[in-house]
């Protein structure tokens, strides 16, 4: 399960441009992991006891197995969640200027297609263009 989210991941960042879905879905990957990595780091930066009681264990004489789990988790929830944000952005702003590209295209494309067609006029007796 885990390999297969982090494949679908990896495989809408990489195809976002050329896929045949483009830069939305990429978009869309981008936003529901970091949901649910906002949620998990959330959830182990505010547990009140450590989640792995075999960790507790072993961490003894170490540090505190409840502070090392919540500041790992708030970096999961803060860190991540600013990378995810940034990465998210960058792949919205490409989308917007992809769609924008293409639209210049499509206007560049039917402005020449109504040029092709124009029937060109003979010049007037007074010699000035019509």
């Amino acid at each position: 399960m885990f390999f297969t989210s982090a494949a679908l991941f990896w495989w809408a960042l990489v195809e976002g441009r050329y896929g045949r879905l483009g830069y939305g879905v990429s978009v869309l990957v981008v936003f529901a992991t970091a949901l649910h990595t906002g949620a998990l780091g959330a959830l182990i930066a505010l547990a009140r006891r450590p989640l792995y009681p075999l960790y507790e264990a072993r961490a003894a004489g170490a540090a505190d197995p409840l502070e090392d789990q919540q500041l790992a988790g708030l970096i999961m929830w803060v860190g991540a969640g600013l990378l995810f944000m940034m990465l998210g952005l960058a792949l919205f702003l490409a989308w917007i200027g992809e769609a924008r590209r293409r639209a210049e295209r499509g206007t560049l494309a039917a402005l020449l297609r109504e040029r092709a067609h124009e029937v060109p006029r003979a010049p007037s007796a007074d010699g000035a263009g019509a």
